[in-house]
Order: C-alpha cells, then sequence, then structure tokens
C-alpha cells in the first residue's frame, strides 16, 4: 500500500470514530440520565461516568401502570410500525407488479418519476436523503 493511501485510510478512520462518538454519546446520556436518581438529573456540572446508579425510575415506571401505561404504549407502537411496515410491503408489491407487466397502460406515465431524476439531476441531489443514499451507493 502506498503511504498517501494508508494516511487516506487512517483519516477517515479517526473521521468515522469522532463522528460515532458524536452520534452516540446522546445514546449514552440517555441511557445514563434514566439510571440516576432523579435529584442528580439536575445537578451541575453533570458527571460524565456517575457511580450512584440505580433502577428505581424503571421500577417506578413499571409499577405504576394506572399512570403510565407503558406496556400499552408498547404495544400500540408495535401495532403501529407492524401496520405501517406491511401496509408498505403490499403496496411496494403491487406497484412492482405493476411495472413488471409488459401490457400495463400507466407504466409510460410511472417512469416520467424516474426520468425526471435522470435528466434534472441538481433536483435529486437537492434532498438531502437522496444525495446521502447515493453517497454511499444505495440510490
Amino acid at each position: 500500500m502506498k503511504t498517501e493511501h494508508k494516511f487516506r485510510l487512517n483519516l477517515q478512520f479517526v473521521i468515522a470514530s469522532i463522528l460515532a462518538v458524536i452520534f452516540l454519546f446522546p445514546i449514552y446520556w440517555m441511557f445514563i440520565t434514566s439510571l440516576r436518581p432523579e435529584v442528580m438529573t439536575t445537578v451541575w456540572p453533570p458527571k460524565l461516568f456517575p457511580t450512584d446508579l440505580t433502577l428505581e425510575n424503571y421500577k417506578a415506571i413499571v409499577s405504576n401502570t394506572v399512570d403510565t401505561p407503558v406496556f400499552r404504549w408498547f404495544f400500540n407502537s408495535l401495532v403501529a410500525a407492524s401496520g405501517y411496515t406491511i401496509l408498505s410491503c403490499i403496496c411496494m408489491f403491487f406497484g412492482g407488479l405493476c411495472f413488471g407487466l409488459p401490457g400495463f397502460s400507466g407504466t409510460g406515465s410511472l417512469f416520467l418519476g424516474p426520468d425526471y431524476l435522470i435528466h434534472h439531476p441538481r433536483d435529486y441531489l437537492s434532498d438531502p436523503q437522496l444525495f446521502i443514499g447515493e453517497s454511499i451507493r444505495m440510490g
């Protein structure tokens, strides 16, 4: 390997590591804060590595199902996510089926969207989600 290539790989690794820490820190902070006693959540300056962790907050939420119906919330989220996934799969199946049929009358008009993206890439790249998908070779 060339020295420049090794340097570029190391630089990419360092940047990816820094970004990983930045993106994972809020998840760590939420988890640690949920394990702290309630009075310790507003202490200034905050401790990054607290020693007085407890499960009392979780016990309070799970034991008081009248005021905080956590299991009902979980079930509602499960039903909503499952329903969305099933409906999306059904719609995508029929959409793909229509694109695949040779004599489908709406195929020409349905291809106008992808055709527009091919001829107007600037509009395509202005959408951040599409740009990210394209940059990691998913789009």
